[in-house]
């Protein structure tokens, strides 16, 4: 159990960082990637769309959108409500051309954070999971020096498996019978 403890605590340590790391590398990627973005009026928006002949659009959040021209360049205009959302769809439907939206153009950008998040919480779930068997074991096989109260931690490890391991850790060791060496 000494080396879980030890293993836990470098995790308390260790993961909120790295969480934070990768949020921030996140954050610092979004910011380069929106640099880029060309903020415009809905007016030059929809002229644009219409002399580059656009008719797919990627979509930001629920009324933003993102056009990028063949030569690079990327427009962005945030619609006030669903009604200039509408306006550009009809403008650009009632030019001939049928519109279709693009998933988030900019999801590489999010995918960052997601990424480490997700590494970061898998690595601590099934660290958990570790922790759990190895804490099971360890009050099946562990003699206290009074059986009720092997039990109970039996019970309440069944019954909140996240919260009891880390008590197990710090508090079983003054329960347990001393073997003499």
């Amino acid at each position: 159990m000494k080396i879980f403890r030890k293993v836990f605590l470098f995790q308390v340590k260790v993961i909120p960082v790295l969480l934070l790391l990768g949020w921030i590398a996140g954050f610092v990627n979004e910011k380069t990637a929106f640099s880029k973005l060309k903020v415009v009026s809905e007016e030059e928006f929809i002229k644009t769309v219409l002399k580059n002949n656009i008719n797919s659009f990627s979509q930001h959040s629920r009324y933003s959108f993102i056009i990028k021209l063949p030569n690079g360049d990327s427009y962005y205009h945030d619609f006030v409500d669903k009604d200039g959302k509408d306006r550009l769809m009809e403008t650009v439907e009632g030019k001939g051309h049928s519109t279709y939206y693009l998933s988030d153009s900019f999801s590489d950008v999010y995918s960052v954070t997601f990424m480490a998040s997700g590494i970061l919480i898998s690595l601590l779930a099934l660290n958990s999971l570790i922790f759990w068997i190895v804490t099971l074991v360890d009050v099946l096989r562990s003699k206290f020096r009074d059986t009720q109260v092997k039990w109970i931690w039996f019970i309440f490890l069944i019954l909140l498996p996240f919260l009891v391991p880390i008590y197990y850790l710090f508090f079983a060791e003054e329960q347990k019978q001393l073997i003499p060496s």
